[in-house]
This record gives C-alpha cells, structure tokens and sequence, in this order.
C-alpha cells in the first residue's frame, strides 16, 4: 500500500522532473525552430549554387540534426505538460492551437514558397519544414485529445446547476427542505431565510428581494444584530440595546457596489436565484452550438480541404519520385470535416457554458 509519505515524494520528484523538461526544452526548441525557420524562409537556401560541396553538406547535416533536436525538445516539453497539468484545463486547448498554428501554417507556407526556391533547395527546405511539422504534431496530436477531455468533463459539470454553485461556494448553509427558489420567488420565501430574522430583513419589510436591494439576512450583519437583540420583544431593555448598537435607526446600507456584488457572489440565497436562471438558460447552448456549426458547417469543410490541400502541396515536395502526389479522396475530407465538426461542437458548448456562468454568477445578469 502506497503512503501518503510516499505519494507526496512522488509529487515533488514529478514536479521537479517536469519542471527541469520546460526549463530545458523550450530554450532549446525555441532556438531549434528560429533556425529551422530562417532555414524554409531566408535567403541562405536561395544561394546554394554559390556553396561549395562541402558547405551544402554541412547545411543538409545541420538541418537533419536540428529537425531531430526540435523533436525530442518537443516530445519533453509535451510529456512534462501533461503530467504537470494533467488534472487541470489549462494545457490542451493552447497545445491545440499551437501545434494546428504550427503544422498547417509552416505546410501552407511553405507550399507558397516552395515553387520559387532552386531545384536544388527544395529538398533541404522541405526537411526543415518537415522538422517544424512533426514539432507540431506532437503537440497537436495529444492537445487534441486533452481538449476534448477537458470539454467533456466541464460540459458534465457546467450541465447542472447545482454542481456548479457547489464549485464556487464552500461551507455552504444549511438548506431547509421543501423550499427551493424559482426564478421569480421572493428571497423571504427561499429555504434559507429563518422566521426569526425576516420580520427585522428591510426586504421582507419592503416587499422585495435582497439581491435587488443589495442587502440582506445573510450579507448584513446589523440584521442579525437587531433580530438577535429584539427576538420580538418591545420594552426599555430591549430599546437600550438596540440604541446601543445603533440599531434604533432604519438600517441603510453604507457599502460600495463592489462590496455588495461581492457579497452577493458568496450569499446562499442569491445563488440559488441564479442558479435557477442558469438552469433554465444552460440547456440552450446545445442547440445554439448545434445551429451554428450547422450553418457554418459548409465553411468548415472548406477550410478543412483546404487544409489538406496545403498539406498534400507539401507533402509532394518532400517525394523522392517527380510523380504528383495523389490527391486526398473526398470521403476522406469528409469524414475529417466530421471530426472536426465534434471537436468543435465539444469545445463550443463548454465554453458557452463557461461564458454563461461567467455572465449569471459573476457579472450577476
């Protein structure tokens, strides 16, 4: 049986590992890939006929070993990524995006240039694009995957309510049965409003909801005082002490809008009112994510053909033989299109979701 000793040795032995991996590895596939860059899109390629033998063999070794450095740089920086943050959200979508920017862009690009350099160069420059190209596969590949996780398992957790208030309160109070707040029930009418404090919360007195006043049982403290100092009760003692603690004027609250939104955010009450919003709004992401990658869905397959186009361009270059590159079959691009429809789809709802509880529990609409 592991110890909880030995699972935290474990921890910092990781964190060191992955830590020394970023440290090392992107330094060095930082410089790996400015090179490999200048290599595709400079001017040195486009004077190999003034080199001599021994130089252009030097550039294709250098290249070849810059192109294998890249690699394993990115292979560390990738493994030390996901075992670093590997229980967080925060690592598959910008490797996503890196690794698609990096793959697709360097084959587009270079397929513009390709035509333009001397026969002699094109070999060279389409290995250095290659190198950059595998660097981004390896990080697209598992960002993919990672994004995809990560949608999922936000989607599971946004798609209820009440999983989503439970993540952004702690200790919350108790909650009396048989009582549950709909959007437009008053807040003296909740499950957590107690008797004896409401006859003294200015919102039951005035009739409307603390979350429209900016004050209440739960967020003001004056409240609690003067229904624990009155407990019903209306004789000398009772007025000495409510003068006492300056509770025998109406209450007003002196607090900054700041102060109050930020209470409003921690209050039980007012969270379960916009958690009864988000219930109702949260269910229409789906069919709007749907609607929208319906309509764009056309687009998307074009920018997919035209993807692999670009790739298949520059995949030709890289071909010992002068036969042109066969062209990739439409039920390929299709079932490509698909794909990247769902991943698409997976990734829009989780953020609209995501925007979503932003819009209800932080900037409280």
């Amino acid at each position: 049986m592991v110890t909880q000793h030995t699972k935290n040795r474990l921890s910092m032995y990781s964190a060191k590992a992955t830590g020394l991996g970023l440290k090392v590895g992107v330094p060095i596939a930082t410089v790996a890939a400015v090179y490999l860059l200048y290599i595709v899109f400079g001017d040195t390629i486009r004077h190999m006929d003034k080199m001599s033998p021994a130089d252009r063999q030097y550039l294709v070794v250098s290249v070849h070993n810059t192109g294998l450095v890249l690699q394993w740089a990115s292979v560390a920086i990738v493994l030390s990524l996901i075992v670093r943050f590997f229980f967080t959200e925060s690592v598959g979508l910008p490797m996503t995006l890196g690794g698609a920017l990096i793959y697709f862009g360097v084959g587009a690009l270079f397929g513009k240039s390709a035509g333009s350099l001397p026969a002699d160069a094109q070999a060279i420059a389409a290995q250095a694009a290659a190198g950059l190209c595998r660097a981004g596969m390896i990080f697209l590949a598992p960002g993919v995957w990672l994004a995809l996780r990560d949608g999922i398992i936000y989607i599971w957790r946004g798609v209820s309510a009440t999983r989503v208030v439970e993540r952004r309160i702690a200790g919350a109070a108790v909650k009396r049965t048989g009582r549950s707040l709909k959007p437009l029930t008053p807040c003296w009418e909740s499950g957590y409003c107690r008797d004896v404090v409401r006859d003294a919360c200015p919102a039951f007195l005035k009739k409307k909801s603390c979350w429209r006043l900016k004050m209440g049982c739960l967020c003001d403290e004056r409240i609690l005082l003067k229904a624990a100092a009155g407990k019903g009760l209306d004789n000398d003692s009772y007025r000495g002490i409510m003068k006492s603690l300056g509770l025998d004027k109406p209450i007003v609250s002196s607090l900054s809008g700041q102060i109050k939104r930020a209470r409003c955010r921690r209050c039980n009450i007012y969270l379960d009112h916009q958690k009864q919003k988000y219930r109702l709004l949260a269910p229409l992401v789906f069919p709007l994510v749907g609607f929208a990658v319906y309509r764009g869905y056309d687009t998307m397959s074009a920018l997919v053909s035209l993807g692999v186009e670009k790739t298949d361009r520059f995949f030709s270059f890289m071909a010992i033989s002068t036969t042109a590159a066969a062209s990739t079959p439409e039920s390929t691009v299709r079932i490509m299109t698909a794909m990247v429809a769902i991943w698409v789809s997976v990734l829009a709802v989780c953020y609209g979701l995501r925007a979503l509880e932003y819009l209800i529990f932080d900037l409280q609409v």
